[in-house]
């Protein structure tokens, strides 16, 4: 396996290169001395392992992983605690989801699609309590800057507090292209992909709906890679799958067409663009379970809730039909009108603390 130290270090280098500017927030480290080979060995729940034949290319896996070989995985390991802080989750189903590890890879095939419901009643009944967060980015620029620092300084995005490198991302100016975001996301993916070792991996494509997700209440015993970009139509997402086409995810969660929609794209053609991502992923990814989600009802009057519905109804098929896993989110999402809960979103469409929790209930319900 190639050196990830030497990869995050060139990393560095060609990440600063597809910003345009030299990134004078960290600087590059030079991989011939040993504290640029160790850079990380820096990230929280991470450590090195040198093989036998090569001391000097350390294995990175998450300390907290199932280092058990697949073919002799009995029972899933165990999971430590989480070392950092968490707020205290009112959904019992959180609780329990978090305090059980996934099986391990390889996920049986599924012969017929299975339909999850998002999440259970209690979460309509007792949504979770707003907390107050911590200083974390609130504009794509902040926190395109803050996974760009992450990622110099050889740490993995998903792994860090939100509020780590606030020095720099609290600076951040002009919002990134799409093609910046596009660079950064292949830079974490393959940055990843060198470092995944045989530790499991789950990935998160979608829009700015994905890109928000938020990452510290996520189970530790994995990777997390998310590979979303604000405003991006099922077209754009199946113009950029091979990003992260080089990772072995053992689970794959898919949101998108509420961009489709908003544009006016016709319903058959964001389902005939999804169908196409699925069976993609599929060939890309062929040892994943793929997770197809619904699209989220909103409040916006353009995007009725019958075109929402519509679509939702297509994209159920589409997953019965590819043999893939369908998690309808927006039943629990939806009020009597089958408009967004006004108390989950901020503007209509997207959402708040309390719909990204209700969200992250349905994720690790799986």
């Amino acid at each position: 396996m190639a050196d990830m130290s030497w990869l995050v270090a060139h990393l560095i280098a060609t990440a600063s290169q597809a910003e345009g500017t030299p990134g004078p927030e960290t600087p590059t480290p030079d991989v011939s001395q040993p504290q640029a080979r160790d850079a990380w060995a820096r990230v929280p729940g991470i450590r090195a392992i040198a093989p036998p034949t090569m001391p000097d290319s350390p294995l990175l896996l998450p300390e907290d992983s199932c280092q058990v070989p697949q073919s002799k995985a009995k029972t899933p390991c165990a999971v430590p605690p989480d070392p950092r802080p968490h707020p205290q989750d009112s959904l019992e189903a959180t609780r329990s989801t978090l305090e059980v590890p996934p099986p391990t890879m390889p996920f049986p095939e599924h012969t017929t699609p299975t339909v999850l419901d998002a999440a259970p009643e209690t979460a309509r009944l007792a949504p979770p309590r707003t907390v107050s967060p911590s200083p974390r980015p609130q504009t794509g620029s902040q926190l395109y800057r803050q996974r760009l620092a992450a990622l110099r300084a050889g740490q993995l995005y998903t792994r860090i507090a939100p509020s780590q490198f606030a020095s720099q991302w609290q600076q951040a100016g002009q919002s990134p292209s799409q093609r910046q975001w596009l660079a950064l996301l292949q830079q974490e993916a393959r940055a990843v992909a060198a470092g995944q070792g045989q530790n499991r991996l789950t990935v998160v494509v979608g829009d700015s709906l994905s890109l928000w997700l938020p990452s510290e209440h996520l189970p530790r015993d994995r990777f997390w890679l998310n590979q979303s970009i604000s405003g991006e139509t099922t077209a754009d997402i199946l113009n950029r799958l091979d990003t992260f086409a080089q990772t072995r995810p053992d689970t794959i969660h898919l949101m998108a067409g509420i961009n489709d929609l908003k544009n006016g794209v016709p319903v058959n053609r964001v389902a005939r663009n999804l169908r196409q991502i699925v069976r993609q992923l599929q060939q890309q990814h062929p040892q994943a379970r793929i997770v197809l989600h619904s699209i989220l009802p909103t409040r916006w009057d353009h995007i009725p809730s019958q075109q929402v519905q519509r679509l939702n109804r297509d994209i159920a098929w589409i997953a019965r039909q590819e043999e893939i896993q369908f998690l309808n989110v927006a039943t629990d999402f939806a009020d009597a009108q089958g408009r967004l809960r006004p108390e989950l979103t901020t503007d209509g469409l997207h959402l708040n603390v309390q719909g990204y929790r209700l969200w992250q209930t349905a994720i690790l319900s799986i």
